[in-house]
């Protein structure tokens, strides 16, 4: 039991006109799985755009505000 996303070799234009897979839409499952795949991929994209951006306030402008100024003086893995 698995799911298969792709039929093999064959490019999706190519597919035999008996071929009962060729007609099939997408199944929950697959869709599950793309959104899941997206989701991630963005909360990634974010996530390191936000370190980018603490990194960077930490750095250049720590004094003008109170949570980076308390940030500055936190332990590394914080």
């Amino acid at each position: 039991m698995g799911i298969k996303l792709s039929g093999g070799n064959q490019a999706p234009g190519n597919a035999p006109a008996n071929d009962p897979a060729a007609n099939q839409r997408p199944t929950m499952s697959q869709k599950i799985l793309k959104w899941s795949r997206w989701t991630l991929a963005f909360i990634t994209i974010v996530y390191a755009i936000a370190v980018i951006v603490v990194v960077w306030l930490i750095e250049y402008d720590a004094e003008d505000s109170h949570l980076t100024s308390v940030m500055m003086y936190m332990p590394q893995y914080i």
